[in-house]
């Protein structure tokens, strides 16, 4: 990565007074990140809380074209893993907060069974706004849910399994859903790995994941990411027109695409195989 290159272009692009943002930004990480470390905090009391607000909010960020914007991301990501599942296979939503992903995932193939499991708080609110006849909610916590009978064609954690933040907890949720994929199936991570001490997530890379799912028998097919961290700080809770929203997300995940998905990005994007005995990528 040439780094004269990359100083000199956001240099020549970005506003002034947005480059004097980012170092103060950058500063205040670097220098006092250790301050805001989650001694305490409670993330399955926070996240049945959340259920109690309104629109994206609840399961997202207040800027709710943000938010929009970050959906579109992920719903064109999704899409062609969805319309490739064939009729009746099944697919597990860990973590599906009010139901929103689960109803899109049902538009584009209506011919997949869902079951789309969060705490009763949020499964309540998504019975209500999001329901399907192709989708099941399931009132559980990721890591207690575990049906034996069930083989999913594909899993999507969107947020969810970073959001426990407990390693062996985590782990325990993950290899859960391990456990329950078809051979052949698919898991989509979409989850801000990271292990930055002042986040409220559990402290994991995306190099941890893979070792993981390795371990349990699975090959990454796809590594990438979205949402250009430093922005995604800034932007999420913005009181910002939608228009300058979007112009600035845009210019978000340009940053991204140049100084690199893996670093810089917030949400990684990963995504597994179970291999069927045999198979070879």
């Amino acid at each position: 990565m040439n780094f004269k290159i990359i100083k000199e272009w956001m240099k020549n692009n970005l506003p002034s007074p947005l480059l004097h943002a980012l170092r103060v930004f950058y500063n205040i990480i670097v220098h006092v990140k250790s301050f805001f470390v989650y001694h305490s905090y409670d993330s399955s009391a926070y996240w049945r809380s959340r259920a109690k607000g309104d629109g994206e909010s609840r399961v997202l960020w207040k800027n709710e074209e943000y938010n929009r914007l970050y959906r579109d991301v992920q719903r064109s990501f999704i899409e062609p893993y969805i319309r490739a599942l064939k009729e009746g296979d099944w697919v597990l939503d860990i973590g599906c907060g009010i139901g929103r992903v689960a109803k899109m995932m049902a538009h584009m193939n209506p011919k997949i069974n869902i079951d789309a499991v969060d705490f009763p708080e949020m499964v309540e609110v998504a019975v209500k706004e999001n329901k399907g006849s192709n989708i099941r909610y399931i009132a559980s916590s990721a890591e207690a849910y575990y049906d034996a009978k069930k083989k999913y064609s594909l899993i999507l954690s969107s947020g969810c399994f970073s959001a426990i933040r407990h390693v062996p907890t985590m782990e325990w949720a993950v290899e859960n859903c391990v456990r329950m994929l078809a051979p052949g199936g698919y898991i989509i991570m979409m989850d801000p790995f990271h292990t930055w001490n002042y986040l409220a997530r559990v402290k994991y890379s995306s190099k941890q994941v893979i070792k993981f799912m390795k371990s349990h028998g699975l090959e990454l097919i796809h590594k990438s990411g979205v949402l250009f961290w430093p922005y995604r700080v800034w932007l999420c809770n913005a009181d910002l027109p939608n228009f300058e929203t979007q112009r600035l997300f845009r210019q978000g995940e340009m940053l991204l695409s140049i100084l690199g998905k893996n670093l810089w990005s917030d949400y990684k994007i990963l995504v597994f195989k179970k291999l069927i005995d045999g198979e070879k990528l």
